[in-house]
């Protein structure tokens, strides 16, 4: 009888362990990096439109991933697919590149980059890639903003978050439209 309940208490003890794990592994991952959304997409095309030096014609929204982590490749490629189906923002033409991350150097000089959630041991490459050409960089990683290596962030989950970092808009010669400056919240 002893061995009976000491029996259907390991049994016990090992299902909570693997419900714990099974509970943390898949909330875990998906909550700390969301996917993009289309009010993601739209809160990030007309914060573009917001940019005091807008550039004219045609330009370059080059989306960063890491081709070895799968939700940074769905982030990347839910963005691509969403900006193919918005040509312009405010007469500017858009045209999308997938870059993976390592081979960010090799492309020219973008105006626009997002960077894909994962990539945090990344950042501070890409904010020298991005200074060095005076590129906006948009996340919906707050740590990378946080860091100073991203210029926005954004996040619309339960409500509409917009964070600029001045310093590093400011390195990037990234000037935003007062009325803009206003509704967001900057670092």
């Amino acid at each position: 009888m002893k061995k009976v309940k000491e029996y259907q208490g390991f049994k016990t003890n090992i299902f909570l362990c693997l419900l714990f794990v099974m509970l943390f592994s898949s909330v875990l991952p998906s909550q700390v990096f969301a996917d993009v959304t289309k009010k993601d997409f739209q809160v990030i095309a007309r914060s573009i439109g917001f940019l005091n030096n807008l550039p004219k014609g045609e330009e370059t929204f080059t989306i960063v991933y890491d081709p070895s982590i799968q939700s940074s490749q769905d982030e990347a490629r839910t963005l691509k697919e969403m900006f193919s189906k918005k040509k312009s923002i405010k007469g500017l033409k858009i045209r999308t590149q997938f870059v993976p991350i390592q081979h960010l150097s090799e492309i020219g000089a973008p105006k626009f980059i997002f960077v894909a959630s994962n990539l945090g041991q990344h950042h501070a490459y890409i904010n020298q890639i991005a200074q060095r050409n005076k590129t906006l960089s948009i996340t919906l990683d707050r740590s990378c903003v946080e860091s100073g290596n991203c210029i926005l962030y954004i996040n619309t989950d339960k409500r509409v978050d917009i964070t600029v970092n001045k310093a590093a808009a400011e390195r990037a010669n990234i000037q935003f439209a007062p009325v803009f400056m206003v509704m967001v919240t900057t670092l």
